[in-house]
């Protein structure tokens, strides 16, 4: 009798990055005597794509490919084994490299050594366990297709992996001597015939022809793994209503829709694919770790969650606060219950970060990555039954945490950088004013470009609910003509007439000359009174 023991803990998954540890039971039956047991393993794996095919990844598929990224984006499974006088990570055929002490069964691919078990004998109804390894590489660099600002295709995979689930199939082959156990013979009263003497070459030849009748059994047993990845990532802008005015950015999302303008499925898709951020920019961005993949028995921990610029050569994102210096987002101890995250669960990190262009490609844009966000993870261990630890030299299975930490790479949002033709800047004064006391709301306009510039300023009414809050004066709509490398103020009274939280009416500023809005809703979109 053959069990999957792993099965009933995996849920039929096996975890990306990891070597994933199959357990097996071999049990003999009521009426059989097992001597001489063998297996051996063999493995094949397929890619299920979303319309429906599959791929094999079968050997010539892998050797016969001259296309070296492809053969990398596949991240053929293998066969593995622990290796103890292996200290550096062993380099494969298939694009990647093996996790540190550990070596290929065979080709890694296809049938692996047959190997004979420890137990030489299984009586009826006696128990033994065997087991083997697989292993497949993670993404060199995860991208989220499902968060606000992230792209669609990797820079790090060939398109046509893209949105494949990988499935491995293993076929365990047993043979094994069988032998009938001997009857009982009924006690009746009745009398018991003596055993007939028989001479020594008698003997011999009766148990010659005793062990003539041991059947040689070959048994077949077949399962499957589906490869889940162990983390994912979302992404979020936070404090929307903080962020810097747009500086007349020409990023599409930025245009000033006209009347007659039509807004394409392409345009709207790609103000979701990017942020749009001006050079010098800060922007606050939480980063969402969860793990909904996994198997329902299975916990990830993470150990520590780092940053590192994305390769650009035009701008980098530096990371701003109190870990700029190390560069660490998270790091554990034994007392963060934040740091384990089983399935369905989540944790998040704000990340905040600096766009800068490089100073050679000042005055330009580009559209890149808000750096990359790195997680330290592993997981938690799975012990073996105790009914199988006399059996075996290991003690766990299912995905196994290995010494050297593993590490996930999630790319960062996708990001639209530009050196902005215009800086803006909003002053209150005084920031904080009392009810019935003037205060003065200042903007400052500066041309960053070498011709002259006119922009449109209009001052928007409040709605019937704010309107008696507040009382303004000043210009409600203008234009303004800016000389190259100039600047230019304009301001607005305001005379609040309750105290708490008052609206302010919004200014919007725009460009004529490349129709984009400087200010379009002017962050300081509400004051704090005082009686």
């Amino acid at each position: 009798i053959v069990t999957n023991i792993t099965d009933s803990f995996i849920d039929g998954k096996a975890i990306e990055g990891t070597v994933n540890r199959i357990l097996i039971k071999l049990q003999a039956g009521k009426a059989e005597i097992c001597e001489d047991i063998k297996y051996k393993v063999n493995c094949a794996s397929m890619l299920l794509c979303l319309d429906g095919t599959t791929k094999h990844l079968n050997q010539d598929l892998i050797e016969n490919n001259s296309d070296a990224n492809e053969v990398e984006g596949m991240r053929s499974p293998c066969l593995i084994c622990h290796d103890r006088a292996s200290l550096d990570s062993v380099a494969t055929k298939f694009g990647y490299s093996l996790p540190k002490g550990w070596k290929l069964v065979g080709s890694g691919r296809g049938t692996a050594k047959e190997q004979v078990l420890p137990v030489p004998t299984l009586k009826t109804g006696e128990e033994t366990y065997l087991y083997f390894d697989i292993y497949r590489p993670p993404k060199a660099l995860s991208i989220d297709d499902n968060s606000n600002g992230v792209g669609i295709e990797s820079k790090s995979e060939n398109p046509t992996t893209q949105e494949q689930m990988c499935q491995t199939d293993f076929d365990i082959t047993i043979t094994y001597k069988q032998a009938r156990p001997k009857t009982q013979q009924s006690g009746g009263r009745g009398r018991r015939r003596r055993k007939p003497i028989m001479s020594a070459d008698e003997e011999q030849k009766q148990g010659s022809d005793a062990s003539n009748e041991v059947d040689l059994v070959s048994l077949e047993y077949t399962g499957s793994v589906l490869w889940t990845c162990p983390l994912s990532t979302e992404f979020r802008e936070v404090d929307e209503a903080q962020k810097a005015p747009p500086a007349g950015s020409r990023h599409p999302s930025n245009s000033i829709q006209e009347e007659n303008d039509i807004e394409t499925e392409e345009t709207k898709e790609e103000e979701v694919r990017e942020i749009a951020l001006v050079d010098g920019e800060r922007i606050s961005t939480k980063c969402i770790l969860f793990s909904n993949e996994i198997p329902n028995n299975i916990d990830i921990e993470i150990s520590r969650v780092w940053f590192e610029q994305f390769e650009d050569e035009k701008c980098e994102f530096r990371l701003v606060g109190e870990n700029a210096s190390s560069q660490v987002l998270f790091e554990a101890d034994d007392k963060d219950f934040c740091r384990l995250l089983g399935k369905g669960k989540k944790t998040s990190i704000i990340l905040s970060t600096l766009a800068q262009m490089k100073d050679q490609y000042k005055g330009s844009s580009t559209s890149t990555r808000m750096g990359v966000i790195c997680v330290d993870w592993k997981p938690k261990m799975l012990p073996i039954p105790s009914a199988a630890a006399g059996y075996l030299d290991v003690r766990e299975h299912g995905p196994l945490p290995l010494p050297n930490h593993l590490t996930r790479k999630f790319v960062g949002p996708a990001c639209f950088v530009e050196s902005s033709p215009f800086g803006t800047t909003a002053v209150i004064e005084p920031p904080s004013p009392r009810v019935g006391t003037p205060f003065e709301v200042t903007f400052r306009i500066e041309n960053k470009t070498n011709i002259y510039q006119t922009v449109s300023v209009v001052l928007r009414d409040l709605d019937d609910k704010n309107r008696d809050n507040i009382l303004i004066s000043g210009s409600t709509k203008s234009e303004l003509r800016i000389s190259p490398s100039a600047a230019q103020i304009l301001s607005y009274t305001g005379i609040a007439t309750k105290p708490g939280k008052v609206q302010l009416p919004t200014i919007a500023i725009s460009s004529n000359r490349y129709k984009t809005w400087l200010v379009c809703a002017s962050g300081l979109s509400t004051i704090y009174v005082l009686p």
